[in-house]
């Protein structure tokens, strides 16, 4: 890691024709232009860039929603949308890492923090002209970054502080998941029947179920030499009702179940029985005494110990650098985040029977499949084990 459907005649989620076949347009286009930027690329007596990348996402969607046996919502749709990341000064100090609201809406109305969108049609020269355009605004914005950014820090120590940007060798991967293919209307069905279980349960105000899919095709290329291709399929699956108590206290739970395919559901009947088991928790809680005081401990087992780790401890662990500002108020504002453990290297943060380790390399674990497995990380880094925490004994 660096620093720093068409229509439903078939009722399916997927491109008339496979993405990757259009590589040889969409991927011509991204290196031509990546190879004119980085040669020509420079306003006069100004810096050129020593770093540009590009992302262009291909994004196909589906989702239908119902609430109480009815269906609230069916649709699918595509999107394509690039990220262009410009660097320009040096490894050492560049233009990133660095906050300054833009007022110029006539260039933040087409790039925004380097995205834009792209045509959806597979046209070499209009691709060039949009990725052109963007490629331009990005660079500009850059330099101007960069020029308050040096003004920021000119009476600031920089000794210690890590260089902006690494140096990488570069890797050229694949990662190609096969698509998921939905049949819209069979979800339809299976949303009305599943939300229709709530009616069951007259102690839920409102309520919902929902299902979506998305094929995600990722290609990435840099002026380093890296570049990659990925195939990232989706699909979720969202049941959330509410009420309240009878004092007034709104009460809401939820089930969300995420896979990389429809194999990764559980079935029908599973997700009925879970459904029932929501609206049986709230109708509990509904009637469940209150507790005016207390304090003590509070124990979580199962999922809700994993999502209080992962919300409470995890953040801390992220290698995020204070952003640098030409704004007081929102360096200070900077300051107040900081993160606890940065003094904390070599010393005990959690029991001495735990530890703590990151491994995106890991597909599955304990049987259970993982949403966090990649090949490479989004700068086409492979990627790696890193233990965070050792336990001391």
């Amino acid at each position: 890691m660096r620093i720093a459907i068409p229509s439903i005649a078939c009722c399916v989620l997927a491109a008339a024709c496979p993405l990757g076949a259009q590589d040889d347009v969409v991927m011509k286009a991204m290196r031509d232009e990546l190879d004119r930027s980085i040669k020509q690329l420079q306003l006069e007596n100004l810096e050129k860039p020593y770093f540009i990348s590009y992302r262009v996402m291909d994004n196909e969607n589906a989702s239908v929603s119902a609430s109480f046996g009815a269906l609230v919502q069916s649709s699918e749709y595509r999107s394509r949308m690039i990220g262009i990341e410009v660097r320009v000064g040096s490894y050492q100090l560049d233009n990133t890492n660095f906050f300054s609201p833009n007022y110029n809406m006539s260039s933040m109305a087409q790039v925004y923090n380097g995205s834009a969108q792209l045509t959806l049609e597979d046209d070499y020269k209009e691709l060039r002209r949009q990725i052109w355009l963007a490629t331009d605004a990005t660079y500009k914005k850059a330099l101007e970054d960069l020029s308050k950014k040096r003004s920021a820090l000119q009476n600031k120590s920089s000794a210690g502080e890590p260089p902006d940007f690494t140096t990488e060798s570069p890797a050229t991967t694949a990662e190609d998941a096969p698509p998921v293919k939905i049949d819209r209307a069979k979800w339809e069905a299976l949303a009305r029947n599943l939300s229709g279980l709530f009616r069951q349960t007259p102690d839920v105000n409102t309520s919902e179920v929902d299902l979506s899919a998305e094929n995600s095709y990722t290609r990435y290329l840099n002026s380093d030499g890296t570049s990659y291709t990925r195939r990232q399929p989706s699909i979720n699956f969202n049941a959330h009702a509410a009420t309240q108590a009878e004092d007034g206290t709104p009460l809401d739970d939820f089930v969300w179940l995420h896979g990389r395919s429809l194999a990764d559901l559980p079935s029908e009947q599973d997700l009925a029985a879970r459904v029932r088991s929501l609206a049986g928790r709230l109708k509990d809680l509904r009637a469940a005494s209150t507790l005016e005081n207390y304090n003590g401990p509070v124990l979580a087992e199962s999922d809700a110990a994993a999502q209080l780790f992962r919300l409470e401890f995890l953040p801390s662990l992220l290698g995020t650098r204070r952003f640098v500002t030409d704004l007081p108020n929102y360096q200070q504002m900077a300051n107040q985040f900081d993160n606890p453990f940065v003094d904390k290297i070599g010393a005990r943060v959690l029991p001495d029977f735990l530890s703590v380790t990151d491994n995106p390399t890991l597909a599955e674990f304990g049987g259970i499949k993982l949403g966090g497995f990649c090949k490479m990380d989004d700068d086409g880094i492979p990627t790696r084990e890193t233990r965070l925490v050792e336990r001391a004994s």
